[in-house]
């Protein structure tokens, strides 16, 4: 990420845990494994470069867009954990045989990738360049 000094500031900050670091690659990344974005800013606050620019009040900027892999989803056997966590309403099963995202809804939280119990995930965010 330009600008990233390679601080701990952020991870530090964050209090869903899901900032981490990893060694060759500029910036921070998101580890949805660990939980999802609740959007506090307090990444952004504890930034001491100002490389990570906080929402305005009442806005969420996207951290990218769910994508669903459906040869690997569950909602054939019943599983909706995605569908019923997504905090946007941007998930919905299509009459039980697949999972269907309104990019324009998804904030890019990381809550469908936390929840989904496929390994590797059926669900996964793909970020939106220059964000955490």
């Amino acid at each position: 990420m330009a600008g990233c000094a390679g601080c701990t500031a952020c991870r530090d900050a964050c209090p869903s845990g899901i900032i981490v670091r990893h060694d060759g690659i500029d910036g921070p990344l998101l580890d949805f494994g660990a939980g999802c974005c609740t959007f506090c800013s307090r990444c952004a606050e504890a930034c001491p470069r100002g490389v990570l620019a906080p929402s305005a009040p009442g806005e969420r900027a996207p951290l990218g867009t769910a994508t669903v892999d459906q040869g690997r989803c569950l909602v054939r056997g019943g599983c909706f954990a995605c569908s019923e966590r997504c905090p946007e309403g941007a998930i919905t099963p299509r009459a039980g045989s697949e999972i269907r995202v309104s990019t324009p809804r998804c904030s890019g939280c990381g809550a469908c990738e936390h929840v989904c119990p496929v390994e590797p995930k059926a669900m996964c965010v793909v970020p939106v360049c220059g964000t955490v």
